[in-house]
């Protein structure tokens, strides 16, 4: 069975002021990775990415939307890659992990 990778723009790395947390235009992203499924990218541009740090009470939500709309998918098993300060925003405020280790910076 194809196993679907999907790209979503909540799944992204805390946005704003540092230049290497802003993301190419969709179109440079897809010719480097055709085989991804681009249709939850809103837009060519990052429009997330300002001069000023995003607030983590907004990258909170961000994750807690992610976590929403994957829920919503039909697959049982669902891998995420993202970045270390999402991955420790969804383990220390969206989800109740079993294994307190996942709470700490890896």
């Amino acid at each position: 069975k194809q196993v679907p990778f999907v790209v979503y723009e909540n799944a992204r790395e805390i946005s704003g002021r540092h230049i290497c947390d802003k993301r190419r235009s969709t179109s440079e992203i897809k010719k480097e990775f055709p085989e991804l499924d681009f249709a939850h990218i809103k837009g060519e541009e990052d429009t997330m990415w300002t001069e000023e740090r995003e607030d983590y009470a907004h990258l909170v939500q961000r994750v807690y939307d992610f976590m929403i709309e994957i829920g919503k998918r039909p697959e049982k098993v669902i891998g995420i890659a993202s970045h270390s300060t999402w991955l420790l925003t969804m383990f220390n405020c969206v989800l109740t992990p079993q294994d307190n280790s996942l709470k700490q910076w890896f």
